[in-house]
């Protein structure tokens, strides 16, 4: 097995909307405290990192803020991710993008696709351009067929948002979480829609338990 990408000493950051958010406690801003990094994959993640490097072997963080679109992360991009000097950016954005349209019917002219990808390249490169040697994770957005992602058409669109992902990840040298192929799996295996997301978007523990599994797995640990 190769070595994993995350080391000893390194500060992760989980960026993204509420799939990420999952009501972590905002008035905490020191790392690797529990309340601070919500009630999903983040915290999963972050506890099996620190279960292999120790209690201050690595700095976990999560930033994410529920109903985020990739536009409003550039906005908020220097205080909440440059300014924290990521070793490791993990960036899970664009249901919203396309949920947000959907719902609303007009759409949101900073969420279209060409806008999306600028906005995407700015989070990567910019992170990039700031430490040469970080480790990038890429995660694709996703819905399961239940609740809001049954009613409502999320694909093709948020396919073709992987699709940008996918090129931004290959020019910035990231890992790719491909969660829509894992949950996709799971639903072959026979396990139901809303046990994974009840409302087809915001994963059950469950769904957060096999998101934080194919993390760690990306990131060969």
């Amino acid at each position: 097995m190769s070595e994993p990408l995350i080391r000893s000493g390194m500060t992760v950051l989980f960026q993204g909307d509420s799939i990420t958010d999952t009501g972590r406690d905002r008035s905490i801003a020191e790392a690797n405290q529990t309340e601070a990094l919500g009630r999903g994959y983040a915290l999963l993640a972050s506890a099996r990192l620190l279960a292999a490097f120790g209690p201050s072997g690595v700095r976990c963080l999560n930033r994410g803020v529920g109903g985020d679109k990739a536009f409003q992360l550039a906005d908020r991009w220097q205080a909440d991710c440059l300014g924290l000097k990521p070793d490791v950016l993990s960036l899970l954005i664009g249901v919203n993008d396309t949920w947000h349209g959907l719902a609303g019917g007009d759409g949101i002219p900073e969420a279209t696709l060409p806008r999306f990808a600028h906005h995407v390249d700015f989070l990567l490169g910019s992170v990039r351009e700031q430490n040469p040697e970080a480790v990038l994770v890429v995660c694709d957005p996703f819905a399961v067929p239940a609740g809001a992602g049954a009613e409502l058409a999320f694909e093709p669109e948020l396919g073709e948002r992987r699709k940008i992902l996918g090129k931004a990840a290959k020019k910035h040298d990231a890992v790719r979480v491909r969660f829509q192929e894992v949950l996709d799996q799971r639903l072959a295996a026979g396990v139901a829609a809303a046990d994974l997301a009840a409302d087809g978007v915001h994963p059950t523990l469950y769904g957060h338990a096999v998101m934080a599994a194919a993390w760690l797995g990306a990131v060969r640990l």
